[in-house]
Order: C-alpha cells, then structure tokens, then sequence
C-alpha cells in the first residue's frame, strides 16, 4: 500500500475546478488529502467481503480478527485453513464465511491475478470477477480504485459517495443523476470520489 498526497495546488484538481466549479468548495472545505492506494489484492477482497452492507468500523474490527487467526499474515492458504465454524465465531455471518473460503480457493487457483488484465479492459475484468461468489460489482468498483489505482471510476453503488454527494451539495439526486455528472470530473473520477468519502466519514 502507498499514499497518494493531494494539495489544493495539485493540477489534478485545478483541471477538475475548470471542469465543474462547484468543486470548488468541496475541495477548499476537505483541504490537503492523503489517499491509500496499490493495496494488495487478496487481502482487500477480503475487507470487501467483510465490509459489504456494514460500516467501515465494523469492517475493520472482523478483518482484524480474520488477521489475527492467520497469526498476522492475511493469505488464501491460513484463511482456507480456518473453520466455518471458527469464521463464525469471529463474528461473521454464515454467508461471509462461505465467501471468504470462495474466495481463497479462487485466489490459490489463479483468479485474482490482475495481470491478465489492464484498465482499458473493465467489462472483462467486470465479469471475471463476478464469477467468484460473493464478489459483485461494488467490490469490483473498489477493486479498480484501490488495487488497480484506477484514477477514473466511479461507484454509483456506493452508498457512501451518494450520501457524501448529497450532503454536501445539499441535493437528493439519484445513483444514476450523480453517475452522470461525474462524467464531468473525468480523468479524475476517482479523486473526487476520495474528497466525497471524507465528507460522508465526518
């Protein structure tokens, strides 16, 4: 993992005021951003899988926990190694059990070597990661922005950057009307996406 600085100076953001003013302001209240990037993949699959539809505190506490059973090394081999049963008592649902062991059979068998694809290929890499159970189009979306570094996308499906957009702008748009206006901030989707969680985390 690596940390991405950015300043109120950065051309990066500069190019995205020209594009949409009201960044502007967005942009001046957060200040100075430092963004987490080039993480490695099996471990944040599985802080996806334990994150889905629970807060980002939570997430961490049941990852942590996971970590700690594979004796601070988070591999497919240590987590395929630990019990449903033991999963459970971890405090993860049935279900996320069964996805953590999904997705470590499917990481020892290949299917999460990113190298097969780059990010001119998403619709591809969409549906192959599809196929492993438990991951569905919001991970894949935090996939691109976190492991790949994709510095262009952007997740309509996350409930935190719809609420951060919201909030701040003082608007009640839809997924798919802040999906639109995002086409604005291109190439830099991403980036804002970033100042948009800072705000939705406050």
């Amino acid at each position: 993992m690596k940390k991405l600085w950015l300043n109120r100076t950065d051309e990066r953001l500069l190019e995205l005021e020209k594009k949409d003013a009201k960044l502007t302001r967005l942009f001046d209240d957060v200040g100075d951003l430092a963004i987490e990037i080039s993480w490695e993949m099996f471990p944040f699959m599985v802080f996806t899988i334990l994150g889905q539809q629970l807060s980002v505190r939570v997430a961490q506490t049941l990852f942590q926990r996971v970590r700690d059973a594979c004796f601070g090394t988070l591999d497919a081999a240590r987590v395929l190694n630990i019990s449903h049963e033991r999963l459970r008592e971890l405090g993860l649902s049935n279900r996320k059990a069964e996805y953590l062991h999904a997705l470590s059979e499917a990481s020892l068998k290949g299917h999460l070597d990113v190298k097969r694809f780059d990010l001119t290929q998403k619709e591809a890499l969409f549906k192959h990661f599809q196929t492993i159970r438990g991951i569905g189009p919001w991970s894949v979306d935090m996939m691109l922005m976190f492991v790949m570094d994709d510095m262009d996308h952007f997740s309509k499906k996350d409930l935190g950057l719809i609420h951060g957009y919201n909030r701040f702008f003082d608007f009640q748009l839809s997924p798919d009307d802040i999906e639109k206006d995002a086409l604005n901030w291109r190439p830099y989707r991403s980036i804002v996406a970033h100042y948009l969680w800072h705000i939705h985390d406050r």
